[in-house]
């Protein structure tokens, strides 16, 4: 039997930047470039695995910095070497396909594996696709059946579907012994947590096979957070998340539309398929500084899969950079991935949307200071200023209260989610 399966899934960019900056380690960027820019060219410079991807995703788009897919390249291999699944699937996407570097089936393989092993769902679909097409590897439909199987159990609930149906496609024409091979291996890998899967590493088979690898989901690829802010299934995230993105997407939930997004005030209303009955309660009255916060997201979210991470701190001013009043600074940890996460108040109540963080660069230089927890959220006032301006409803809290920082943080990850973008 021969089958050709292949179908093209891509991915975009969520870490936006507001403005053009060179890509010049340790060179302070123009005063008018974001925070959320800030924060992503300098963290990538300083190692940060994310950030890098994050900013090899903005050179491939031209997203506030030059169009540019050589660096793009070099900021997803940058990451990808760190164990960043996210980026080894992104490298693997761009030798596939010959984009910005000579196209390698080989080579595309070797970064789908690497991701595959962190039990990447689209990475796993990938090495499915190469053994039933017997691209770049020895064909082997057990193991192509074996690998379908396992992206369905990963991927995002409007992907399954695609590796299911090809597994059973698949499976149909297997005897039964080797369904059974195929659930062993399945069963194997799973109980391993993808340290020990068939096919991840190189067979001598495999350097006999030379053809171009027809991939199936090629593209980049990056995360950020999103809460629900009534029951109609109406969220709110950073612009910066999704303003290069073509679809987005949630884990469990499935595709979400992009209803407004407004780069000025870095907020952006999205919409799910079905309403949710946990939602968050904006601040009806004035924040303070001193009052104590709780920011709930989703960062790292390649290599902290079990949910969503809770910090604390305090409202540390009432405006951002520049004095900037549709902004306010805060104090609570946040890293890439945080982004369009609910900062919440004493009482629970909504008080900002978690923008970025401020990293030590040029200042630290000439002040001989280390600036250190300064992190940006969009006002709550803001937000409902937004709101407002595009007709979606919200409901209002009362700012005081003595909820703990445990049941703050349990109330908001009910309505706290993960979003992926694609392209």
């Amino acid at each position: 039997m021969r089958f050709t399966i292949g179908f093209c899934l891509c991915v975009s960019a969520l870490f936006a930047l507001a403005a053009q900056a060179e890509d010049q380690p340790g060179v302070a960027q123009a005063a008018d470039i974001s925070p959320a820019a800030r924060v992503l060219l300098q963290a990538a410079e300083k190692g940060d695995a994310t950030a890098q991807n994050d900013l090899g995703v903005a050179y491939e788009a031209g997203n506030g910095v030059p169009k540019n897919i050589g660096k793009a390249i070099k900021w997803f291999r940058k990451s990808a070497e760190q164990g960043n699944a996210i980026a080894q699937y992104n490298l693997a996407a761009k030798y596939s396909n010959g984009e910005g570097v000579a196209q390698d089936p080989k080579e595309s393989l070797k970064w789908f594996r690497l991701a595959a092993a962190q039990g990447y769902g689209r990475a796993l679909y990938n090495i499915a696709v190469a053994y039933i097409n017997g691209q770049a590897v020895a064909r082997n439909y057990v193991l192509a059946a074996a690998y379908f199987d396992l992206a369905a159990g990963t991927l995002a609930p409007e992907d399954a579907p695609k590796a299911v149906a090809n597994r059973d496609r698949i499976v149909a024409n297997l005897t039964s012994a080797q369904v059974k091979q195929m659930h062993d291996m399945v069963q194997g890998c799973q109980s391993s947590h993808y340290k020990q899967c068939p096919g991840l590493t190189d067979t001598p088979a495999d350097h006999d096979a030379g053809a171009a690898l027809v991939v199936g989901m090629p593209g980049t690829m990056s995360t950020g957070s999103a809460f629900f802010v009534n029951g109609d299934g109406y969220l709110v995230t950073d612009a910066h998340v999704v303003s290069t993105c073509k679809t987005v997407s949630a884990p469990g939930i499935g595709s979400l539309e992009r209803v407004a997004v407004d780069s000025q005030t870095d907020l952006a209303i999205l919409k799910a398929p079905a309403k949710s009955t946990n939602f968050a309660r904006l601040r009806d009255s004035a924040n303070r500084p001193g009052e104590a916060v709780v920011a709930v997201g989703f960062p790292y979210s390649s290599a902290l899969r079990s949910g969503a991470t809770v910090t604390t701190g305090v409202i540390a001013a009432l405006s951002g950079l520049h004095d900037d009043l549709r902004f306010m600074q805060m104090t609570a940890p946040v890293q890439h991935g945080n982004s369009g996460g609910p900062l919440l108040g004493p009482g629970g109540t909504l008080v900002g949307v978690v923008d970025a963080a401020l990293i030590p660069n040029d200042l630290t230089k000439m002040t001989n200071d280390i600036p250190q927890n300064i992190n940006f959220a969009v006002a709550v006032s803001t937000l409902r200023a937004f709101l407002e301006a595009n007709h979606v409803v919200y409901d209002k809290g009362h700012g005081d209260g003595g909820k703990s920082v445990p049941d703050i943080a349990e109330d908001a990850m009910k309505y706290t989610i993960l979003i992926e973008c694609a392209a």
